[in-house]
């Protein structure tokens, strides 16, 4: 029989072709929006980074130091708000001011998806895969649907491009314990804390725990079985846990600019100052508390009410979306046109991924790696983690979801919540602080890096063993039958099967349009097309390169040819696949004129030291045609609707202020006061009355006196329409001092101002006071230094309090006079400026030292 002849790469290029392979799909993915062609319009990215981090790069721009956020509702520090990232020192891209910001957003989130491929190809080799097997898991994780996907929310994008950084230090550090990759590690941790994701330090830290700990227990074994490397053994397990100590340690002097301010405010916000039982530790306290006996009713609210925290489990991950990581949008595609049709399911849960795919081959490969046991640690490890990680993803689909589906209620009745046993469920009671987190379909990002790391380890040696090539190659002819076979049934009764399907679910209309049962269909015969090509690709592949009878598969390098024949063959696949998901629309969208800011702009002349603070009250509203037309540009639409109508954090470019804007972190008085405030202008609005004082929302146009106008309430179970006549003189408030001020009847404001940092009052007394107090319309914060003076006198500093708003309580002059008093405000808060002290010392320290090994080196 006819062997084929020995193939070989030459090492040149054989160590140049994974930068060809990761630098090709990045161009392709990438270009047009570092280009500034294209900016990513869905989601978080269109309406609160790409603003937000626009009107920070001004302000600094304008030589501010912003650390207080005046533009959103009565003003927010704004470094401890997380999402900002002011500090992280990947933000220095945006000091390339010679570039359009469009350009320098694309590089922002380019150059972290090609940290994520990179970083993983180093984690890869760290594991000891070869170099084809290091770029088939570079390219599935980077440009995988579940990392390539987070360009629509930054923050979770930033942090899986660290996060390989960061296991492959603590891998490296729980084999062989060194303080320099705990250090190493502890940079990759701070960069993720600075860049906005504590969440993904929190898991690191915990995979790192959780490996020593494992560590521990066998060490425990071969102590009970007098082992004679005990002592070695227990050398090695010190050794970690100091280097897991120092890796906590550091990360918390790193990123202390961003920790401090954050952890005072989260002190203050619902999470922190529930009174409810959210985990173990809270309920033990309650027993304590209430000096009784064990009472298992104090455990009782983890079972029957564990959704304690609202938004706990948004955004869970359902288990039959794992389908999409075998056929790529096969549940069909949330955008341009509603046309995902596993939205319709009665249990599916909000969408986080729009698609779980990263490559069909990958998939395969990964499976036959998995090892939860024996002599290969590298397949162990990354196991458990994918296991864990996976799991703890479904979120609300727990154990008691699970067992309700397949057997009815289990022992305890319907009073136990569906995610009681499930892997997230007993990570929230367990861990210490962890059900502050939210949304748990967010860790499938870590299960995605795993499955790309084990089909890496795949196309090493295992790639020529009898078993991997039997299990993946008979895996993809039992999809490619499946897929031909589902095929076969769609084509016959998938019309009939999803307008039904759309009929009865609340789900059927969207922002995109009614559900659209022939694309969704055209999506999923597509995905089963495309699966089923690529399965017979695949054992192609597998019979050509991968056995012979004459044993010459062992003794050349044709396994080395089949490994970058599938890593080419999942390049072709993933950039087909997962283009689409991020969501572009042209920048040109983004830099139309915004009608409120020209109208502004035709008033009163703006003052030189301050803008004048023009007022909007956020509802979520669009335009009713939005739920009833479909359009292949609906993305682009509603990014101008969000743009025109300063939604979100538009309005930050712009400075004016938006009473509503949403914050993941804020106080809990403050936000019940602000929800209320802006609840009471909707009920004015939802009953067609005319704005007098306090505007609600802003259409794209404003060019006559009155504007007629449709919208639909955006958070309402039964859309619905309402209609309403505003008078653009009543559109923008002059200032909110009627809020708090216009309680007191003998005080009136007759000037408010603000800019970053800075806040200014004049106040009109009209006749002596009792109460020296009053309350102004601004966030409370330690970090306020105020001085007040009275008519012309001579500047004093005023003494100032928490009110039971979480608003600013300010004493005027104990004599409290009729007349004039001038309020200026700074932000100038201490535990910022500690924490930047600490940071600045420790980043100085930690590059020394770096230096002082490379010398001695």
């Amino acid at each position: 029989m006819q062997t084929m002849p020995e193939v070989r790469l030459s090492n040149k290029l054989a160590r140049r072709l994974p930068f060809f392979v990761i630098g090709a799909m990045w161009l392709w993915f990438c270009g047009p929006m570092m280009l500034g062609m294209t900016v990513v319009g869905f989601r978080d990215s269109a309406y609160l980074y790409y603003p937000m981090f626009e009107a920070i790069d001004m302000a600094w721009a304008e030589g501010n130091f912003p650390l207080w956020n005046p533009f959103c509702n009565f003003g927010m520090p704004l470094v401890a708000d997380g999402t900002s990232s002011v500090f992280y020192p990947g933000k220095l891209i945006f000091a390339c001011r010679f570039l359009g910001y469009p350009s320098r957003y694309g590089i922002y989130l380019s150059t972290h998806v090609l940290l994520a491929a990179t970083s993983t190809y180093w984690l890869a080799r760290t594991l000891r895969c070869n170099r084809s097997g290091a770029t088939l898991a570079a390219i599935s994780f980077a440009f995988g649907g579940p990392a390539i996907f987070q360009v629509t929310n930054v923050i979770y994008l930033v942090s899986a491009a660290w996060l390989p950084v960061a296991l492959g230090c603590v891998w490296k550090f729980i084999n062989k314990p060194d303080i320099r990759w705990s250090i190493a590690a502890a940079v990759a941790c701070a960069m993720m804390i600075l860049g906005g994701d504590p969440q993904m330090v929190y898991h690191v830290g915990l995979i790192a725990a959780v490996s020593i700990g494992c560590h521990g227990v066998n060490l425990v074994r071969l102590l009970w079985k007098k082992s004679t490397d005990r002592n070695r053994n227990w050398k090695s397990f010190f050794g970690q846990l100091f280097c897991l100590f120092v890796m906590v340690v550091v990360t918390s002097l790193l990123a202390a600019i961003q920790i401090l301010p954050t952890a005072e405010l989260a002190s203050r916000s619902e999470r922190a100052s529930t009174d409810k039982i959210v985990n173990f530790y809270s309920a033990v306290s309650a027993r304590e508390d209430s000096a009784a006996t064990f009472d298992q009713n104090n455990f009782a609210p983890l079972l029957n009410k564990a959704d304690v925290i609202v938004g706990q489990y948004q955004f869970s991950l359902p288990p039959w979306a794992l389908l999409e990581l075998l056929a790529p949008n096969v549940s069909g595609k949330p955008f341009p046109r509603n046309a995902r049709w596993t939205n319709l399911l009665p249990s599916n849960d909000r969408m986080w991924f729009a698609s779980l795919y990263v490559g069909l081959i990958v998939a395969l490969l990964a499976i036959t790696q998995i090892r939860f046991w024996g002599c290969n640690r590298a397949n162990v490890w990354v196991s458990w983690i994918l296991l864990a990680f996976l799991l703890g993803s479904f979120g609300w689909y727990g154990a008691v979801w699970a067992w309700r589906e397949i057997a009815g209620a289990p022992a305890g009745g319907n009073l136990w919540a569906s995610p009681v046993g499930g892997v997230y469920w007993w990570m929230s009671v367990a861990l210490p602080k962890y059900f502050s987190f939210r949304y748990p379909a967010k860790l499938f990002v870590i299960a995605s890096l795993m499955i790309g790391l084990l089909a890496g380890r795949a196309l090493g040696p295992a790639l020529r063993s009898t078993f991997t090539f039997r299990l993946s190659a008979g895996a993809g002819m039992v999809i490619a039958i499946v897929a031909l076979l589902a095929l076969v049934w769609l084509g016959i009764d998938g019309q009939k099967l999803l307008p039904p399907l759309a009929a009865n679910s609340i789900n059927a209309q969207t922002m995109y349009g009614p559900f659209q049962a022939e694309v969704a269909g055209a999506h999923a015969r597509m995905a089963l097309i495309h699966s089923l090509i690529l399965t017979i690709l695949f054992v192609g592949l597998f019979g050509y390169f991968g056995k012979s009878t004459s044993g010459q598969f062992a003794k050349t390098n044709r396994h080395q040819l089949l490994g970058w024949s599938l890593v080419l063959l999942t390049l072709i696949d993933i950039s087909i696949a997962n283009r689409w998901l991020l969501a572009e629309v042209p920048a040109k969208v983004f830099q139309r004129n915004v009608a409120v800011v020209e109208k502004l702009d035709q008033g009163e002349p703006r003052p030189q030291e301050f803008r004048k603070p023009e007022t909007l009250i956020l509802a979520n509203y669009f335009p009713l045609t939005f739920l009833t037309e479909s359009s292949d540009d609906r993305l682009a639409e509603l990014v101008d609707w969000q743009h025109q109508s300063l939604q979100a954090r538009h309005h930050m470019i712009h400075k004016v202020r938006l009473i509503g804007s949403f914050h993941s972190i804020w106080p809990e008085q403050y936000q019940r006061f602000v929800s209320s405030y802006v609840d009471q202008a909707n009920r004015v609005l939802s009953q067609g009355d005319d704005w007098q004082s306090d505007p609600e929302f802003l259409l794209a146009e404003v060019g006559e006196d009155t504007v007629s106008f449709a919208a639909i309430l955006a958070d309402s179970e039964v859309p619905r329409m309402v209609s309403a006549q505003m008078a653009t003189s009543s559109i923008i408030q002059k200032g909110l001092g009627h809020l708090l001020i216009g309680k007191y009847e003998n005080i009136t404001i007759e000037k408010e101002s603000f800019d970053w940092n800075e806040q200014r009052f004049v106040l009109q007394v009209a006749r002596s006071l009792d109460d020296p107090w009053i309350e102004l319309p601004v966030l409370f914060d330690e970090g306020w230094q105020i001085k007040l003076r009275h008519k012309n006198g001579n500047w004093k500093p005023a003494v100032i309090e928490c009110t039971k708003h979480d608003m600013l309580g300010l004493k005027l002059p104990k004599a409290t006079r009729p007349g004039r008093y001038e309020i200026e405000m700074s932000y100038r808060p201490s535990r910022f400026y500690s924490g930047a002290i600490i940071s600045l010392v420790t980043w100085l320290t930690v590059c020394v030292w770096l230096l002082f090994l490379r010398r001695r080196r």
